[in-house]
């Protein structure tokens, strides 16, 4: 953002006109929102996201608002646009205090607010929120601790303390709004940091397109409705070959439900015909389930180039050491594929890793973290970095899932799916998920499209499920993917 900022002004745009106009859209949002009797208490940083809350304060108060600023310090102190705005401020008498002149009446004033505006901080902190910024969000999670369900909180461009790296226990602002300026920040969508950002709402800035380019911005926010850009239903004289074939390598003792709901998801997201491989022992109870998948034992699969445009290989496959051979197998006959879940623990194991150029990877943290052979909370500490790694180690688009979904390519491009849905966090949702990727990657849909459209579609019908019926079992999602796909829901 810095980057484009600097941009801007080199083009041009003096830095205090683009305060100017992110304090005014910024207010626009937030006054939308807002009781016309709230009060309004700002607080504000050294910084920009200071100046753009002092722009927002000028408004509140020729508006009518009661309200207040709380500074970290002295306009002298303040970067030059927010200095100015400062003075501004002070011309228009709205009250000012700045904290370490009177901490306790700057948290009575925190505590007397109806809203709270944070302008502490942006993107450019590393490490954690240093004093007074910290006792000033701790005032705040007091202030909303003692009356949460009347007060609004309101965070510019991202909640301070939030970073890319953030971890439980260091201070930061939790909000109920963040107003992305310009555009969305990735250390807000990730996992472990995603809950203390509340709605995100992009505000517009008037940069040139070419900035945004110049910038190398690699990552893409996704939205749950993608994937109409590129799924259709079936034309009326496509036959089922024509809608791609999928194999599946999956059930063990046990293990059965996830590899049916990893096929039968495979059929409702428009594959033609799908063939389920499983293990001897549980034929009878698969072949029993399932009446439109051809069930079939792995001892009898062929030993060629298969037919299937497609194969996903996991969904409770199990973890002894013979899938290490047929893992290799498998990677080696088919040119596309989806490696899910105990899948993905033999992968992780494994010597030599095979050739998986044409494959996607859908591991949750606890797999990713395998598949890096790093710890789990290594990898929520970095989520983006962590699928952007895997996809480069991997050579293979990688989805790392979780309720914010991060996808990556091995050319260093992302996407984000902003799922925030607790009911897709169910058992089977992910081997549902590896069905929908399956198909798509059948269709003919290359690996980073038919990853991006598989999570948007997923997501999709999980938020059709939960208007409908709040919580919800993974069996359900495949109905409601064809339904989506079908266009009649």
């Amino acid at each position: 953002m810095q980057q484009i900022d600097r941009a801007a002004q080199s083009d041009g745009i003096p830095g205090i006109a683009l305060m100017e106009v992110a304090g005014a859209r910024g207010w626009t949002a937030v006054s939308e929102r807002i009781d016309a009797a709230a009060s309004i208490v700002f607080l504000v940083g050294t910084g920009n996201n200071g100046g753009d809350a002092l722009v927002m304060a000028r408004y509140a108060a020729i508006e009518g608002y009661t309200t207040r600023v709380v500074a970290v310090a002295r306009p002298d102190r303040l970067s030059p646009s927010a200095a100015l705005q400062a003075r501004v401020i002070a011309s228009i008498d709205v009250p000012v205090i700045v904290w370490d002149d009177d901490p306790q009446r700057a948290e009575s004033w925190i505590a007397e607010s109806d809203v709270i505006v944070d302008g502490l901080a942006g993107v450019g902190i590393s490490g954690p929120l240093r004093e007074p910024a910290s006792s000033i969000v701790r005032a705040a999670t007091g202030a909303h601790a003692a009356s949460p369900a009347s007060r609004i909180r309101v965070a510019i461009d991202v909640p301070s303390g939030v970073s890319d790296t953030w971890r439980e226990g260091d201070p930061a602002f939790c909000a109920d709004l963040t107003l992305a300026m310009g555009y969305p920040k990735r250390s807000t969508y990730q996992p472990r940091a995603r809950h203390l950002c509340g709605e995100i709402h992009a505000v517009a800035l008037p940069f040139a397109p070419r900035l945004l380019l110049d910038a190398h911005l690699q990552g893409e926010l996704v939205d749950a409705d993608a994937y109409r850009l590129i799924v259709r239903a079936p034309l009326s004289d496509t036959y089922k070959y024509g809608r791609g074939a999928v194999d599946v390598y999956g059930g063990s003792r046990g293990r059965t439900g996830a590899a049916i709901m990893a096929a039968e998801s495979a059929l409702r997201s428009g594959a033609g015909i799908v063939r389920l491989y499983a293990d001897e022992s549980v034929y009878p109870i698969l072949a029993a389930s399932l009446v439109s998948v051809m069930v079939i034992p792995t001892d009898d699969a062929p030993s060629q180039s298969p037919d299937a445009d497609a194969v996903v290989v996991g969904p409770g496959w199990g973890v002894d050491r013979a899938r290490d051979a047929r893992l290799v197998e498998l990677a080696d006959r088919y040119l596309r594929g989806v490696i899910d879940a105990d899948a993905l623990t033999v992968l992780a194991r494994l010597g030599t890793k095979p050739r998986l150029s044409g494959w996607v990877l859908t591991p949750h943290p606890g797999e990713l973290a395998r598949l890096l052979s790093k710890s789990t909370d290594e990898v929520i500490g970095g989520f983006t970095d962590a699928a952007l790694e895997a996809a480069r180690v991997y050579d293979c688009v990688v989805v790392a899932k979780s309720h914010v979904t991060h996808i990556a390519s091995p050319s260093g491009e992302y996407a984000i799916v902003d799922g925030m849905n607790a009911a897709m966090g169910t058992a089977g949702s992910g081997d549902v998920l590896a069905g929908i990727i399956g198909a798509l990657l059948a269709s003919g849909h290359a690996p980073w499209e038919a990853a991006r459209a598989a999570v948007s579609l997923h997501q999709a019908a999980g938020r059709v499920l939960r208007g409908r019926s709040g919580l919800f079992l993974a069996e359900e999602l495949p109905r409601v993917v064809a339904e989506l796909i079908d266009g009649s829901t």
